[in-house]
C-alpha cells in the first residue's frame, strides 16, 4: 500500500490516491506508522492540507515524523501560521523536533518576516544541537535574508563550507528582496567561477538583480542624479556585471533627461558591439529621444531612417516631442511625412500629427486631420492622444 501512495504522490494522483486510502481503511493498516505517513505526506504534496489535517487529528499516535510531515505541508502551501502553531502545541511537547522541524519552522518564520520569531527558533536550533545541518544552515540564510537581516544572513553563508545550489540561492534572493541587486549579481557570478551550476532559480534571481539594477538608475535619472547612474553603470563593468535590456533601456532614458548626447551614443554603441545584445524598439526610441531633446532633430531623423526595423509610434512620437521642444515645426512635418508612409491606416500616427499642429496653435491643420480620420473610419486608441508631445 505504502508503495502504492508514494507512486499516486509523485504522479500528483489525488483521486486514486483517495481510492487507496480507502483501502488502506477496509484492510485495517491505518494504523500503521508507516503506512500513515506516507498516506499523510500524500495529502500534502497534493495541496490537500485540509484533509492531510483531519487524517492527522483522527490518529490516535503522533510521532516525529507525521508531526514533522504537517507542519511542512502548512509551510509549503502557504499556511505558515498554522505551522507554527502546530509546532507550539502542547500537545507535543514531548516531541523532540530534527533538523527538517527546525528548517520548516524557520522557512514559516520568512514567510511572516517574523525576525524575533526566527532568531528564537536559531536559539532552539543551537540547544538541540542541529544548527550545523546543511539544511537549518540554508533555512537561516534565507530567513534572516528575507527578514531584512542580510548582515546575519551573510554571517551564516560564510560558515557553510559545502554550499550547495540552495545555499547560494537563498542569498541571491535575499539581496534581490533587500534591493540590492548588485550584491545579488556579484554573488551569482561568484557562485559560477566556484563550480556550482545555477537552477532555474538562480537565473531567475540574477534577472531579478538586473531589474533591480535598472529600477535604480530610472531612480537615479528620475531625481537628476546623472552622475549616480552613469557611476553604477561602471561600477557594474567594473565588477564585470553583464548588463541587460533592462539596464540598457534605464541608462539610455537617464541621458536622455540630461543631455548627456555623447555618453548615451556610447552605452547605445556598446550595447552589440560589447554585449552581444541587439537593440529592441524600446531602445531606439530612447535613443531618439537622447538626440531629439538635445535638439539634434537632423541626426535623429537620419538615425530613424538607418533604422533596422520600421519606426513605431514610440520612435516617432519621441522625435515630434523634440520638435516640439525645439519649435521645429518643419521637422515635424517632414517626419509626419515619411511616417505616414508604411502607416496610412494607424490611428495613433494621425492622433500624433493631429497633436503635434495643436502645440502649435494650428487648430485648422488639426482639425483637418481629425476629419480625415472619421472619413477613414479610423478609431483613435484610447490613451494615445498625448504619445510622445506631453513627455516630461
Amino acid at each position: 500500500m505504502a508503495s502504492v501512495l508514494t507512486a499516486c504522490t509523485m504522479l500528483g494522483s489525488l483521486h486514486q490516491g483517495r481510492w487507496v486510502h480507502g483501502s488502506v481503511i477496509k484492510h485495517g493498516m491505518v494504523f500503521n506508522p508507516f503506512v500513515t505517513a506516507v498516506m499523510l505526506d500524500m495529502y500534502v504534496k497534493c495541496g490537500e492540507v485540509e484533509d492531510a489535517r483531519r487524517l492527522f487529528d483522527e490518529l490516535g499516535f503522533v510521532d516525529l515524523v507525521l508531526w514533522t510531515t504537517m507542519i511542512v505541508g502548512y509551510t509549503q502551501n502557504g499556511s505558515p501560521l498554522d505551522a507554527l502553531l502546530l509546532f507550539a502545541d502542547k500537545k507535543f511537547v514531548r516531541i523532540v523536533p530534527n533538523s527538517v522541524t527546525i528548517a520548516t519552522v524557520l522557512s514559516a518564520s520568512a514567510q511572516l518576516r517574523n525576525l524575533s520569531l526566527g532568531r528564537l527558533i536559531h536559539g532552539m536550533s543551537v540547544k538541540l544541537g542541529v544548527v550545523e545541518k546543511d539544511v537549518v544552515m540554508n533555512a537561516l540564510v534565507d530567513m534572516y535574508a528575507k527578514c531584512k537581516a542580510v548582515s546575519e544572513a551573510n554571517g551564516i553563508f560564510g560558515r557553510i563550507s559545502n554550499k550547495d545550489v540552495v545555499t547560494w540561492n537563498s542569498l541571491i534572493a535575499g539581496y534581490v528582496e533587500n534591493d540590492m541587486g548588485n550584491e545579488a549579481l556579484m554573488l551569482f557570478s561568484q557562485m559560477r567561477v566556484q563550480g556550482s551550476s545555477p537552477d532555474a532559480i538562480s537565473v531567475v534571481n540574477a534577472l531579478s538583480a538586473c531589474v533591480c539594477l535598472g529600477d535604480l538608475l530610472i531612480g537615479y535619472g528620475m531625481q537628476g542624479d546623472s552622475a549616480g547612474s552613469i557611476d553604477l553603470f561602471n561600477e557594474m563593468l567594473k565588477d564585470n556585471i553583464q548588463p541587460n535590456e533592462v539596464v540598457f533601456t534605464s541608462i539610455l532614458s537617464t541621458c536622455s533627461h540630461t543631455g548627456m548626447v555623447s555618453v548615451g551614443k556610447k552605452c547605445f554603441e556598446s550595447m552589440a558591439q560589447y554585449f552581444n545584445i541587439t537593440p529592441s524598439m524600446k531602445h531606439y526610441a530612447c535613443m531618439v529621444d537622447v538626440l531629439s531633446r538635445a535638439g539634434n532633430l537632423e541626426e535623429a531623423l537620419d538615425f530613424i531612417q538607418k533604422m533596422p526595423m520600421q519606426a513605431d509610434i514610440s520612435v516617432w512620437g519621441a522625435f515630434l516631442h523634440g520638435c516640439k521642444l525645439h519649435s521645429r515645426l518643419e521637422f515635424g512635418e517632414e517626419a509626419i511625412n515619411r511616417m505616414m508612409v508604411p502607416h496610412p491606416d494607424t490611428p495613433a500616427f494621425y492622433v500624433l500629427m493631429s497633436n503635434l499642429y495643436t502645440s502649435y496653435g494650428r487648430w485648422d491643420k488639426s482639425l483637418a486631420i481629425r476629419r480625415s480620420m472619421q472619413e477613414r473610419g479610423l478609431v483613435k486608441l484610447p490613451g494615445c492622444s498625448s504619445v510622445g508631445l506631453e513627455n516630461g
